[in-house]
C-alpha cells in the first residue's frame, strides 16, 4: 500500500495525520485543590472591580478573624503591597494567598505594632498612605512614630469621614407596623 501523501485526495480524506485520541487530563487532588484556589481568586477580584478596564489601583481591608490587615495594588506599576500591623508573617501568608507582594512596613523603617486594638486604624491610615502617593523605597518620607499620638485624632477624622459619607446614602426609616 502507498504512503497516505501518494493516495490521491477525495471526499472525506485527509493528508494530515490523524493524533491518537488523549484520554482526559487526570489532576490530583492538590492540583484540583489550586484550580478551585485560582477560580476563587479570579472570582473574588472580579467582585472588587480589579478586571474592569481602566483600573488602576485596588484596595481593600482584609478582616482575618479578630484582626484586621490591608493589601494595595497599583496596577499601572504592577505592584502589590501587603500591611499588617501586628507585622505576624502567619497574617502575611494568610493576605498573600500566594501572590507575590511587599509588604508595606517593613521592620526597619515602618510603622511598629503598639497596641493589639488599632490594626483597623492602622490599616486605613497605611492605605491612604499609598493611595496618596508612599512608596515602599521612600517610605519613611512618609510614615512617622507621631502618628501613634495622634491616635485618637484619626479615629475621630474617620469617624467623620464615615458620618459624611452616610449623609450621601440615607437609610429609609423603617415601615410602621400595620394595626
Amino acid at each position: 500500500m502507498p504512503p497516505e501523501e501518494e493516495l490521491p485526495s477525495y471526499p472525506g480524506h485527509s493528508k494530515q495525520r490523524k493524533t491518537p485520541s488523549r484520554d482526559p487530563v487526570v489532576l490530583s487532588r492538590q492540583q484540583q485543590a489550586e484550580a478551585n484556589r485560582v477560580k476563587i481568586r479570579e472570582r473574588i477580584a472580579r467582585s472588587y472591580g480589579a478586571t474592569e478596564p481602566g483600573v488602576k489601583k485596588l484596595i481593600s481591608a482584609v478582616n482575618l478573624g479578630y484582626h484586621w490587615g490591608a493589601f494595595y495594588v497599583d496596577v499601572e506599576r504592577k505592584q502589590c503591597f501587603l500591611f499588617d500591623p501586628m507585622q505576624l508573617k502567619s497574617n502575611i501568608v494568610a493576605q498573600n494567598g500566594g501572590v507575590h507582594c511587599r509588604r508595606a512596613n517593613a521592620e526597619e523603617d515602618g510603622p511598629d505594632p503598639q497596641d493589639s486594638s488599632s490594626c483597623g486604624l492602622w490599616c486605613l491610615v497605611v492605605l491612604e498612605l499609598l493611595l496618596f502617593g508612599a512608596t515602599h523605597d521612600k517610605w519613611s518620607n512618609y510614615w512617622s512614630d507621631s502618628l501613634y499620638e495622634a491616635g485618637g485624632y484619626l479615629r475621630m477624622r474617620y469617624l467623620h469621614k464615615v458620618i459624611n459619607l452616610q449623609s450621601h446614602f440615607p437609610v429609609e426609616d423603617e415601615p410602621e407596623e400595620e394595626k
